[in-house]
């Protein structure tokens, strides 16, 4: 499309500009010369545009997840703290005691599910019950870590 877009645009502004090295071209083939470079202008500006407005919702997107993965709530705090006491190892959904724990399995899967959309896990490929860290979630979760043993150091 950008080859269309040239040589119709050298073909039209060519004579114009340069009529020693552009040929005029022909008056029966005019229009397809203006059409040519009007249409492949039209399509270059709208993929230009697309890919623009897609770069913008990217970086939106990526900003706002950032922006929540800040947020944590207890639970959720709690999921990533425990995780990283053996970060190599997926949290087992199926191991976890939830009545000793005194919350209940739609609880977790709530706060796992939020924890993925926060980019800071992911959820196994052939079973839900496995839960990785993300790198951002390895990160988040070392901070926590930190934040622990930086209040425990303080008693």
């Amino acid at each position: 499309m950008g080859a269309i877009f040239v040589t119709s645009a050298v073909l039209y502004v060519g004579p114009r500009m340069a009529r020693e090295y552009v040929d005029p071209v022909p008056k029966e083939w005019a229009f397809i010369v203006v059409g040519a470079l009007v249409f492949s202008a039209f399509l270059l500006l709208s993929w230009a545009c697309a890919g623009a407005w897609m770069a913008v919702a990217n970086k939106w997107k990526a900003a706002s997840t950032l922006i929540t993965s800040r947020s944590l709530s207890d639970l959720e705090r709690s999921i990533l703290f425990g995780m990283g006491g053996n970060p190599t190892k997926p949290l087992n959904l199926e191991d976890i005691n939830y009545f000793a724990m005194g919350i209940s399995r739609l609880e977790v899967l709530q706060a796992v599910s939020d924890l993925a959309r926060k980019d800071l896990v992911h959820l196994g490929l052939f079973t839900s019950d496995l839960v990785f860290f993300t790198e951002k979630g390895r990160e988040r979760a070392l901070e926590l870590q930190r934040e622990s043993s930086a209040y425990k150091g303080s008693k």
